[in-house]
């Protein structure tokens, strides 16, 4: 099973690298759609629910010809208090398939810095982290592609960008505080 997590983990940072250097080259297979309910903000906002802040971007995108419907709270995502007090920056990832419903049916933890990694396994891929990623939806993506999610974390702001990563698009999401 271990070797299994490891090939999956290695095939998806091939695509991150694949992917970036594809969007650097203009060959359209970028899609750069920073969204937030078809405004031209550049910017996702917050609602307050009662399970925690709800993401919801609705966007059809006229130059690209892609339509997105996505639902997701990070309210689940509980970093451990000492990276929330430590003056750190990072980015972690989810690798996710998802069902025809738009919503992840399998989910692994992607980590990128050993020392972060060391502090959050067990805690950012524990069972209740992961069924919460599973009730998040992303309307409008291919459910036969794998996708990368990557959050970034900035100390004193929290959660800034999700990006989803597929061999045949980019989607940068600028998230703002509470």
């Amino acid at each position: 099973m271990r070797g299994i997590i490891t090939i999956l983990l290695t095939i998806s940072m091939m695509i991150i690298v694949v992917v970036c250097g594809y969007s650097n080259q203009g060959n359209g297979k970028e899609l750069w759609a920073d969204s937030t309910n078809c405004s031209k903000s550049n910017t996702v906002e917050s609602e307050e629910s009662g399970s925690g802040n709800l993401y919801t971007i609705e966007r059809q995108p006229a130059i690209t010809g892609y339509s997105f419907n996505f639902e997701f709270s990070l309210s689940c995502i509980k970093l451990p208090e000492t990276l929330v007090q430590a003056n750190a920056s990072f980015t972690l990832g989810y690798l996710i398939f998802l069902d025809k419903d738009f919503r992840p049916r399998s989910v692994y933890l992607l980590t990128f810095d050993e020392g972060i990694a060391n502090i959050i396994k067990g805690v950012l891929d524990s069972e209740e982290v992961i069924s919460c990623i599973k009730k998040w939806k992303f309307g409008g993506l291919n459910p036969r592609s794998t996708y990368t999610v990557l959050l970034r974390w900035e100390h004193m702001k929290g959660w800034v960008t999700m990006m989803i990563y597929s061999e045949k698009m980019n989607l940068l999401i600028n998230l703002l505080p509470d």
